[in-house]
């Protein structure tokens, strides 16, 4: 049963109970998932690194390249951010 089917998942109460919950709901299915595995199975890599060359810093991993685009759109969000509240207060 996938997590977003499990009618134990609780979908209210706080912050912090659900991030707990989902945590804990998530290791279980990883844990159900692998449990069957021999040894062979489980060290066998099964999807490619995702790795590139980068030509300022060299090999960089997708997570990598997540990450900087992340802070990208974080750095523009601010700036726009910024835009709409100047146009705002230009408009009162």
């Amino acid at each position: 049963m996938t997590a977003v089917l499990n009618p134990g998942r609780p979908f209210a109460g706080g912050e912090r109970e659900l991030l707990e919950d989902t945590l804990n709901l998530n290791r279980a299915e990883l844990v159900r998932a692998v449990e069957d595995l021999s040894d062979a199975e489980a060290h066998e890599r099964r999807v490619p690194s995702f790795t590139v060359e980068h030509h300022i810093v060299g090999t960089v991993s997708l997570r990598f390249i997540y990450l900087v685009m992340i802070a990208e759109v974080a750095r523009h969000a601010g700036h726009a951010d910024i835009l709409a509240e100047q146009i705002r207060a230009h408009r009162r």
